[in-house]
């Protein structure tokens, strides 16, 4: 099959502005010059863009539905986090005591930060872009979201510029750490497997992938409206350090627990009030609504530019969210409710 190259570069291009830019990570040592600035975003594009590409691919052709999704992302972020940049075991990462609070000496981890971070990288570097890109494609085609977009060279490609970029993130992750960390080897492998156990158990959902259901308006808003409200105490709550890091783990374990009750029963059992069940689009705008104002905070010790570029970035998301909706939304009616939403198959 050919490459649909739109859908791709769209999914790409979101996943690096969203993971990284959104979230106001630029802004962690001060503001960055503009060249810094799009040397970055052409990294976190090869890198994180790559990523949700290839695990969209992955996804459709298998069948794995949005489970399978998530169980990818999952395996990408401790990809990342554990064996490319290793801030789940780098004491000193970015300068900062990332894995003292509640630190597991056999793991060599902190849990507050392991489960924070690796739940940045399943919600917003790879879910959200993704369910966001098949929104806008499938407008006219519902059955485009749940189709492959690469073909074997664009597979080939995409897994080039991947293995590059995250050799690069890596190599600039060792450099610019003044100790020059490198986690001990059984730490890698222990990693290595996490990985791979996540890739497997979403392997194994071959073929149980629903067909495609045009959310309502109504399922769409309220799923918006849920992950605002969950994904807003998931940022407060690492924002509150008074709080032990045991406590913060087990708050933050129990509210991603919660959503996923709740999003599942949804998705099986619908709603005579909201059918056919979350709408995956609904759900990333509440996370990208989350970050516009999480990037905002962190604009704000940049100074005037950083906020100033910030809202910018703000209301590029925000543009993109509405647009989406538009396009996705305008031609849905209420539909009879399916025996399974594809929200969380």
């Amino acid at each position: 099959m050919r490459t649909a190259f739109r859908p791709v570069i769209m999914l790409a291009l979101l996943s690096g502005f969203i993971a990284e830019f959104l979230l106001g990570d630029q802004y962690l040592s001060g503001f960055e010059p503009a060249a810094e600035q799009v040397a970055s975003f052409i990294l976190f594009v090869a890198f994180y863009g790559m990523a949700a590409v290839l695990i969209h691919e992955l996804a459709r052709r298998l069948r794995l539905g949005w489970t399978g999704i998530l169980l990818l992302a999952l395996g990408y972020g401790i990809f990342e986090e554990g064996l490319i940049t290793q801030s789940l075991f780098n004491p000193h990462y970015l300068g900062l005591s990332l894995i003292q609070p509640g630190y597991v000496p056999m793991l060599g981890i902190g849990a507050p930060w392991t489960i924070f971070v690796i739940s940045l990288h399943v919600v917003w570097s790879i879910s959200a872009p993704i369910a966001i890109t098949e929104a806008w494609y499938g407008r006219d085609d519902p059955e485009h979201v749940v189709r492959p977009w690469l073909g074997r060279v664009g597979i080939v490609v995409c897994l080039v510029i991947f293995v590059l970029a995250a050799a690069a993130t890596a190599a600039f992750s060792i450099a610019s750490d003044p100790h020059r960390f490198v986690a001990p080897p059984a730490r890698l492998i222990i990693t290595a497997l996490a990985v791979g156990t996540a890739v497997v158990l979403a392997v194994r959902l071959r073929g149980r992938q629903p067909p495609p259901v045009q959310p309502t308006v109504r399922a769409t808003v309220i799923s918006a409206a849920l992950v605002v409200v969950a994904a807003g105490l998931f940022e407060s709550t690492d924002k509150l350090s008074g709080l032990s890091p045991w406590l913060r783990t087990a708050i933050v374990a129990a509210l991603w627990l919660v959503m996923l009750v709740i999003l599942s029963g949804w998705s099986r059992r619908g709603s005579t009030v909201v059918p056919p069940g979350p709408a995956p689009f609904g759900l990333a705008a509440g996370a990208v609504i989350t970050y516009c104002w999480v990037g905002l905070v962190s604009a704000v010790s940049a100074g005037p530019a950083g906020i100033a570029e910030q809202s910018v970035l703000v209301i590029i998301a925000l543009a993109i969210v509405a647009w989406t909706a538009r396009r996705s939304l305008q031609s849905s009616a209420p539909r009879s409710r399916p025996a399974q939403s594809p929200a969380l198959s």
